[in-house]
């Protein structure tokens, strides 16, 4: 009988314990399933919620991170975040903190991998002084230098390296032109520009258009390609084409295509390896804006009306995305953004957003159409700039900007640049432009954590460094002689990692 008691209660208290276990093993793996979903307990409301991800990086590395000014870890981190807004802090010793608020939704991920933290001792040397150059340009990626000038009456082309970014190992090379190119000489030496108009994707080719005397008091236009690894071969569109060209654009990488726009609105290609000229690829054009290799935007007045549109290469036929009164002012633009197409169709205050794949299909095109999203912007639209990755379409009104995010679809409110220009960007994230006073600042896309950083003329140009460690940037000394800088964006203090 004592045993049977005792074989009961050994029986009651594994029971017991396998099924506190059990219970306990369930409790754990639906703790942790929640988890994995990225639900959390918030104890201000007594309910389990959703997060948001939130992945944190900054440049320089090593800054703490800070979420509602509670202490996280040093980047590069990730956290998990309750709905709702939040202020989110990197900071760094020796640079000015980065700050942006920001509405976290449940199961996102939000990336704040572009925060740029800048020194606050801004340490600025003094590169080169130009004696002889008129015109300099920087090309977009940080790496090179292209001027022009006259030396002794003769017209001279310098080519800098500039991405050695060490003390002293900036490297400039100057050549003389020979005149025999360049129309005009014959007439006078004197009153020749040259202005770099763009540079070719890896930075070699530049197109540069250059103005000249002719007779009765007018100026001549001449469109030249220079080769910065051989300054003596000039090619010569203008007299490669035959026509007055209104505008030029190269077509992807290296000086082998071009799209040129006829004075009298015809748009061709140029295939400047082997000196040929397409029939006209559309009619009646007044400006376009190439992207990549083989699509553009354009507006051009047909049967008396102006046209909106897109034309990929091969195509039998444009993509009319909008027609609008002649005297209208509309804005387009296309790019291309995590495998989809985007246009960018702004008038007024209304801008239009198309996702999706452009096609010469005329039942795709319909398709492509109902894809429409309309944006009111506070202010009429006047120009429309979107960074290289094609996430951020920038609505410009003189030096009124308003940004709207596809990756979050949130338009921004509107920041002001403080002198209207056109605007530029020093990497994906960051807008780059030039104050009244001279000197370059940038700021993100949203008009947020804005920085004044290097001297700068207006006119000139201004570039981030491709190892990112410098900001380069033209101005003029007293004696009005062009002056390369540059200031330093790392001063060498990274945080340690916790």
């Amino acid at each position: 009988m004592y045993q049977k008691k005792n074989r009961t209660k050994e029986l009651a208290r594994r029971t017991f314990v396998y099924t506190l276990m059990t219970l306990s093993l369930i409790i754990l793996l639906t703790f942790l399933t929640f988890r994995m979903l990225g639900y959390t307990f918030d104890p201000n409301t007594k309910e389990l919620q959703q997060t948001g991800l939130v992945q944190y990086e900054s440049h320089p590395g090593g800054a703490l991170v800070y979420v509602d000014d509670m202490e996280l870890r040093r980047t590069p981190t990730k956290s998990t975040v309750l709905p709702g807004k939040h202020t989110f802090s990197m900071k760094l010793d020796k640079y000015e903190p980065w700050q942006k608020t920001l509405n976290i939704k449940s199961d996102t991920v939000t990336n704040l991998n572009y925060a740029r933290l800048i020194p606050t001792k801004r340490e600025t040397t003094e590169v080169k002084t130009f004696d002889s150059l008129q015109s300099v340009s920087l090309s977009p990626a940080g790496n090179f230098l292209m001027g022009f000038g006259v030396k002794d009456k003769t017209p001279i082309l310098t080519i800098g390296d500039i991405r050695d970014t060490n003390k002293d190992k900036e490297k400039f090379t100057e050549h003389a032109l020979s005149t025999s190119v360049l129309a005009g000489y014959s007439l006078s030496s004197d009153n020749h520009t040259f202005t770099v108009s763009e540079w070719d994707r890896d930075s070699r080719y530049a197109l540069v258009k250059h103005s000249y005397p002719t007779e009765n008091n007018a100026t001549g236009v001449q469109w030249l390609v220079f080769d910065r690894e051989n300054p003596e071969k000039i090619i010569d569109v203008t007299a490669m084409t035959g026509f007055g060209i209104k505008q030029i654009s190269f077509a992807g990488t290296g000086a082998h295509t071009a799209y040129a726009l006829q004075e009298t609105g015809e748009l061709r290609r140029v295939d400047l390896d082997s000196s040929t000229i397409s029939s006209p690829i559309l009619t009646g054009v007044e400006s376009f804006k190439l992207y990549g290799d083989d699509r553009l935007s354009y507006l051009a007045v047909i049967d008396g009306k102006k046209v909106a549109g897109i034309w990929k290469r091969d195509w039998k036929e444009p993509f009319v995305i909008g027609t609008f009164a002649t005297n209208s002012t509309p804005v387009i633009r296309t790019s291309r953004y995590f495998n989809k197409d985007t246009v960018v169709l702004a008038d007024g205050k209304n801008m239009t957003i198309y996702r999706g794949d452009i096609s010469d299909s005329k039942d795709r095109q319909k398709e492509f159409l109902k894809t429409a999203k309309i944006i009111k912007t506070d202010n009429a639209t006047t120009n429309v700039t979107m960074d290289n990755a094609g996430r951020f379409i920038v609505a410009q009104n003189g030096a009124t900007l308003q940004t709207y995010d596809l990756e979050r679809k949130e338009l921004s409110s509107v920041f002001n640049i403080g002198v209207a220009q056109e605007v530029k960007w020093l990497d994906n994230f960051y807008i780059r432009s030039v104050s009244a006073s001279g000197k370059m600042e940038i700021r993100e896309f949203d008009g947020t954590n804005a920085h004044t950083l290097i001297s700068v003329k207006p006119g000139l140009d201004s570039v981030l460094s491709s190892n990112q460690r410098y900001v380069y940037g033209l101005t003029t000394n007293a004696s009005g002689k062009i002056v390369l800088s540059k200031m330093n964006m790392d001063n060498g203090s990274v945080g340690l990692f916790n």
